[in-house]
């Protein structure tokens, strides 16, 4: 559980799994590090990154895991991002890594078994490049899970549906299994039901 009860729901590694494969990519680091700090004594094996462009909001994450200091995006280049430094939000133009970039340089794989993200909306440009076809699936990236915080939906029920509609079955790997509103924002958790590694590392026939 993280900051204002921030609950971030997956679904838990089948015992014979062996940990030591297993990586958790922290998008957005926020001054907020209690879920990595749980998730570590669950799983004290898997190794643990965050990606954060504001040092003063890494807190304590270096117990957990090693912080990658910048942004990220589909591509390389620079953009105007949301960025959150003390208690406000500014937005700064910041030069950002391409997500197969990032993968490559620091992590040393483009398999992420879980993700969480929490970019102050700009999270819906990595997200949408996930389906079958688009970029972030043309690179052979996978996440096995996602927790995303999905911003300004403000219970707009629609605005949601038509998201999600992206993920159907047909033209992606993720299917969300779980959505919540969240303050202003709208929680969603995105599994990948079709990778051989995702199928082993978790039990998602119990979903279906």
């Amino acid at each position: 559980m993280g900051r204002f009860n921030e609950i971030k729901v997956f679904v838990p590694m089948k015992s014979e799994y062996d940990q030591a494969n297993c990586h958790w990519l922290t998008v957005g680091i926020g001054g907020d590090t209690l879920v990595e700090k749980e998730f570590k004594t669950k799983y004290p094996e898997c190794k643990i990154y965050g990606v954060e462009a504001s040092p003063d909001q890494y807190l304590n994450f270096a117990d957990y895991g090693t912080i990658i200091p910048f942004g990220v995006a589909v591509e390389n280049g620079s953009f105007p991002l949301t960025l959150r430094e003390g208690e406000k939000y500014i937005t700064k133009n910041i030069t950002v890594l391409s997500m197969a970039s990032l993968l490559d340089e620091f992590i040393g794989t483009r398999k992420i078994h879980y993700m969480t993200i929490d970019i102050e909306g700009f999270e819906y440009s990595i997200l949408e490049q996930l389906p079958n076809g688009r970029t972030l699936a043309e690179q052979g990236i996978v996440f096995c899970q996602i927790d995303a915080e999905l911003h300004d939906f403000k219970n707009d029920k629609e605005k949601i549906k038509k998201f999600l509609h992206q993920f159907d079955m047909e033209n992606s790997d993720y299917v969300p299994i779980y959505s919540s509103p969240f303050l202003t924002h709208q929680k969603v958790t995105f599994v990948n039901f079709r990778d051989e590694e995702c199928l082993e590392a978790f039990d998602l026939s119990r979903l279906y």
